[in-house]
């Protein structure tokens, strides 16, 4: 399985610091050693050439001077065959020149000369070179390594201090909100890449912050603009209605006019509690079966229409501690669906252990289009219902708002079934029976 990790600045920064102080203790290291061995071959070279010089000079002073034999040196004559019998087998094949050999775990430079007749040979132990050289390899080897662990430690280090000023801008950043304003986050920073980058933030959060003044602005101007004629049409109604002088048909008339401004005024709530960002603060007892009673006066014309049945399950001490709003507005697009996806049938909305679900009969939800049902703006494959696809989206963003758990099951052709579990509100279900039993 492949881990697709990113490594932090920190960690890049640290790597970069390590890397090049490793390459250039590294490289010291392999050209302190190849100049160490050229010496050493040049100083062998040396030894041989004066070793010989001295010998031949000697022997032309001396024809019975004896060849040296020290420790790590040893010179041969060959003047007869009887001395070429004499001689370390090594030697006896070896043509005029300089040779390496390998005799016995020891290293020999020999060099070969001929003066006439006579062949002039000096072996060299060069053993000890190798072991300096060997030793050598090893201490630089072990540099290396110290150098890396030393590296990484440093550069660790520096990292933190180079990237400090980076990593208290992003906190400073994260920690801004639109009710919590602050200082220009350029003039907290000296190190001008880091001041670039805060006062690419200043122009960005005084973009966003004008933008939300004008969302907040225009959402005030909705909110009085609409719900102001809404309401005095409401308010017109109901004194229409207690006019004598009205037949049953103006009496329909404005009861439809009524019912339709009150569905306004729950979709111009709807709308501004999505264009809001912070969630109404009042929470208050709600009984749940009255709240589903009021929803559902709402869609009896609907309910009618397509001949469905609306049973409704819901214990009537049943309370939940919520914001009202929220779950009226949950319910209400919660059953409008429901009503708009069902033909024929039944429509079920059912309370219990803080869990309220809403089943229909209905034509259901193909199984590859589960995952968009609560996109905005998404009204399935076949395109059917009335609304513009933003019921569902509702419902999901007040439940992920308040921490309310929502889940759907559907089978195609056989309906559908959403719950919604309020896990962290408070219920009571006896509220009533516990007032009656005194």
């Amino acid at each position: 399985m492949r881990l697709n990790v990113k490594p932090s600045l920190r960690r890049r920064v640290a790597l970069g610091i390590a890397t090049l102080g490793i390459l250039i203790v590294a490289a010291h290291s392999v050209a302190l050693y190849l100049v160490t061995r050229d010496q050493e071959e040049e100083l062998t070279a040396q030894i041989l050439t004066e070793e010989m010089d001295h010998l031949i000079a000697a022997h032309a002073r001396d024809p019975g001077a004896p060849p040296p034999r020290i420790r790590n040196l040893n010179g041969y004559l060959v003047a007869t065959e009887r001395a070429r019998a004499e001689l370390p087998p090594y030697l006896r094949e070896l043509p005029l020149g300089d040779h390496e050999l390998r005799v016995r775990d020891v290293t020999l430079r020999v060099a070969v000369r001929a003066v006439g007749a006579t062949r002039f040979y000096i072996a060299y132990d060069a053993t000890h070179h190798e072991d300096r050289m060997r030793q050598l390899l090893w201490l630089l080897l072990l540099g290396v390594v110290a150098t890396a662990a030393l590296a990484a430690g440093l550069g660790y280090w520096l990292s933190e201090l180079l990237t400090q000023p980076v990593s208290d801008l992003a906190a400073r950043v994260g920690a801004l909100g639109p009710g919590r304003p602050d200082a220009p986050l350029a003039d907290r920073y000296a190190d001008e890449e880091v001041k670039r980058l805060a006062q690419a933030f200043d122009g960005y959060l005084r973009k966003v912050a004008d933008l939300i003044e004008r969302e907040q602005e225009f959402t005030a101007n909705v909110s009085h603009e609409l719900r102001t004629p809404l309401t005095a049409i409401q308010t017109s109604c109901e004194l229409l209605a207690q006019d004598p002088r009205l037949d049953a048909a103006a009496r329909g008339r404005l009861d439809m006019i009524r019912r339709a401004a009150a569905r306004m005024s729950e979709l111009t709530r709807a709308l501004l509690f999505l264009a809001r960002g912070e969630p109404a603060a009042e929470v208050e007892d709600v009984s749940v079966h009255a709240c589903v009673a009021e929803v559902a006066e709402l869609l009896r014309d609907a309910l009618a229409q397509r001949g469905l049945a609306l049973e409704i399950a819901v214990d009537p001490p049943a309370v939940l501690r919520v914001d009202r709003n929220a779950l009226f507005l949950t319910l209400a697009n919660l059953l409008k669906n429901a009503v708009e996806h069902t033909e024929r049938g039944s429509i079920r909305v059912r309370y219990r252990d803080r869990r309220l679900e809403i089943e229909d009969s209905g034509r259901g939800i193909r199984e590859e289009e589960l995952p968009r049902i609560f996109q905005r703006f998404y009204r399935g494959a076949a395109g059917t219902g009335e609304g513009f696809g933003l019921g569902l989206a509702i419902v999901k963003r007040i439940c992920d708002r308040y921490g309310w758990r929502l889940a759907v099951e559907s089978r195609l052709g056989a309906g559908t079934r959403v719950s919604v579990s309020f896990a962290d509100a408070g219920s009571s279900q006896n509220l009533h029976a516990a007032a009656t039993e005194n």
